[in-house]
């Protein structure tokens, strides 16, 4: 009977050890997976806080005007930069006409691209490619109110301007509900104030230093904006560009010749 009582008590006693124990490694791995989370938390937040001025260096970066020499230290090619969009070949293209103009020109050139009529500046824009992998200063001028309130933010770290290129005061752009890129300019709609490419380029040329203003070059222009072109060329005289790639699909034959003489007027 004794010996019963003495083995109850030992085997009741080795089980209130194992309790604690079992308990204390309980606690210990809830501390320890508490400690991992903050640990994990902590790194996440690092992680965040690196990614966000990243963002914002590239965003500063982005918005000042860099040289030639500048963008060939940037450039990583091949880039497999994609994005959904509808001329994807037409973007391509004029990457790699681009390109080949940064390796003709001198380092200390300041390189403009313009995509006038730049839609949202995701799913009809064809500047998108060379602006993110070839860091191209970038200018992007759209009419259309609802088109620009989704370029102004898709294309934050490019330059954006809501304008029409006219010779007049302001005009009037009719929107089109069913196909936003063929919003245009006529008798009624939003009142949207003009601009001139030159006088677009001529502020660009006002943010560089005065050694440095003579060095802007429009390298390439793309231009599509529902048959006005000929309206937007007559307000680019003072920067004709390197490189053009204009819609003339839908013009009449007049525009088309004004538009044949222009370029060779600036040897294109």
């Amino acid at each position: 009977m004794r010996n019963t009582k003495i083995t109850v008590t030992v085997v009741s006693f080795i089980g209130v050890c194992m309790l604690l124990l079992t308990f204390g490694n309980v606690r210990f791995f809830l501390w320890l997976h508490h400690e991992d989370t903050r640990s994990t938390q902590a790194e996440s937040s690092l992680r965040t806080r690196s990614t966000t001025q990243q963002e914002e260096d590239r965003f500063e970066f982005m918005k000042r005007l860099r040289t030639v020499g500048e963008m060939k230290q940037l450039v990583r090619l091949p880039c497999n930069f994609i994005h959904d969009g509808l001329y994807l070949g037409e973007g391509n293209e004029v990457l790699n006409q681009i390109y080949e103009s940064l390796q003709q020109l001198d380092d200390d050139v300041v390189p403009v691209l313009i995509e006038a009529g730049a839609h949202d500046g995701i799913t009809k824009s064809i500047s998108l490619k060379s602006s993110a992998c070839l860091f191209t200063n970038t200018l992007l001028i759209e009419a259309s109110p609802e088109n620009y309130k989704v370029l102004s933010k898709s294309r934050k770290y490019d330059r954006t301007v809501h304008a029409a290129l006219c010779n007049q005061d302001f005009v009037m752009i009719e929107e089109n509900a069913l196909n936003s890129g063929e919003s245009h300019i006529g008798t009624r709609g939003v009142k949207v104030p003009c601009t001139s490419l030159d006088t677009e380029l001529d502020k660009l040329q006002s943010e560089l230093p005065e050694s440095q203003r003579d060095k802007l070059r429009l390298v390439f222009l793309i231009l599509d904006v529902e048959k006005h072109e000929v309206d937007a060329l007559k307000g680019l005289e003072r920067h004709p560009p390197v490189k053009a790639m204009i819609e003339t699909i839908h013009l009449p034959p007049d525009d088309t010749d004004w538009i044949a003489q222009w370029a060779t007027r600036h040897g294109l």
